[in-house]
């Protein structure tokens, strides 16, 4: 006899078979007795609508969650998680006439859902095809919320410059309707994956593309740079320059300002890298919280020329110094010198404002994070002059 199997998905993002009863019911109670969990509750999960499930009860599943378990299975979530979840799988279209807001040469109900699937939505010749990731938009219990209310939000604040958008079900026998609260019509998005049709120009879509290689830039030079200063702080520490009988004073003069550096652009990485590397990220409010700590280099850059001069005279009146930096330099820094790295601190801040100003030319204006990183350009060019006339000064 053959028994029937649903997928579940576990916290620790295991996954694993279950068995229902042959009637494709569930038995929620027994299920949650041995698999409770404390900071996370089940999801029933469809095509596009995710619903949290009681804690005890029997449940009746479609047939379809033993078949499909990509799209149809159950899966543990974040108790802070909202209880229903919209899911809508956005799919870009080039156009060729950005001259009327509603034109374009592509008309929705020619658009095959199975050749999309398959990646042959090159509507236009030479179509740079562009990509946005699926969108999950939590909301309550009878919430009166619907895709017209959507569609407005996003006419005013979107991830990317479009000419038109629109909504549209994966079955032709399913209508949605813009009107209705999107609860009331779960049934229909159990069943079905919704679309959100964005037709772009081909150059805002190269807008968008640019955007995600610029922010990954952001990204690699931060990471390449702290890995620098970690490598000067480990091997330039307090126990080289003791080892070798050298005044701890000159370390401090020298090289412990990049120590203090270090954990502020660790932390400035980290909260990076959470914000993600598409066209939907937002890292300008990264920015606007680091700014001010930045300052922090502040006594490095200062103090720059004078650490420079020590360093430069006890490579040549320090025969060990200068043997055991030559080795590092070799070894660690592709035999750079030493001034290179001390500094490094000082070329990159002012790096900052062009990297944001390159990815303001290619943010949509009507990006979420367009004003936060308009800001935190002007921010952060202030701080930049700022440490420029401080430098000039002690000069």
């Amino acid at each position: 006899m053959m028994h029937q199997y649903i997928l579940c998905i576990f916290p620790d993002s295991s996954c694993r078979p279950i068995r229902i009863n042959d009637d494709y019911t569930f038995n929620l109670s027994i299920f949650l007795k041995k698999w409770r969990n404390e900071s996370h509750s089940l999801f029933y999960v469809s095509p596009s609508f995710i619903q949290i499930l009681p804690e005890k009860g029997l449940i009746s599943l479609p047939e379809i969650f033993t078949q499909d378990v990509i799209s149809y299975h159950l899966q543990f979530l974040p108790k802070t998680f909202p209880q229903y979840i919209l899911r809508i799988y956005p799919i870009c279209f080039a156009i060729e006439d950005g001259n009327n807001r509603n034109s374009s040469n592509i008309n929705d109900n020619n658009i095959n859902i199975d050749e999309i699937n398959q990646g042959k939505n090159c509507f236009v010749a030479d179509n740079p095809y562009f990509e946005l990731n699926l969108w999950n938009i939590g909301f309550n219990f009878n919430s009166e919320f619907t895709l017209k209310l959507l569609q407005e939000i996003f006419s005013t604040s979107f991830c990317v410059d479009y000419e038109s958008l629109s909504f549209h079900v994966e079955s032709s026998k399913d209508n949605i309707s813009m009107d209705l609260p999107i609860f009331s019509q779960r049934n229909i998005l159990k069943t079905s994956k919704l679309y959100m049709y964005v037709k772009m120009q081909i150059a805002s879509m190269k807008c968008a593309k640019q955007r995600e290689k610029n922010i990954k830039e952001i990204k690699v030079t931060e990471l390449n740079y702290v890995n620098e200063l970690e490598l000067v702080s480990k091997l330039f520490n307090e126990a080289f320059f003791e080892g070798l009988n050298i005044s701890k004073d000159i370390y401090c003069r020298t090289f412990k300002s990049i120590s203090d550096i270090k954990p502020i652009h660790e932390e400035f990485l980290k909260s990076l890298n959470e914000a993600g590397n598409t066209v939907e990220s937002s890292i300008g409010q990264t920015f606007l919280k680091f700014n001010p700590m930045f300052k922090i280099s502040l006594p490095h850059i200062c103090n720059f020329a004078a650490a420079n001069e020590e360093i430069n005279e006890l490579l040549t009146t320090n025969k060990n110094f200068s043997m055991e930096t030559s080795k590092i330099l070799k070894n660690y820094f592709d035999g750079k010198p030493l001034n290179s790295i001390l500094v490094t601190p000082i070329q990159r801040l002012p790096r900052y404002p062009l990297l944001l100003r390159d990815l303001l030319k290619v943010t949509s204006k009507n990006h979420w994070d367009y004003s936060n990183i308009k800001h935190a350009y002007g921010e952060i060019q202030l701080i930049v002059k700022t440490m420029d006339d401080k430098k000039q000064e002690s000069d």
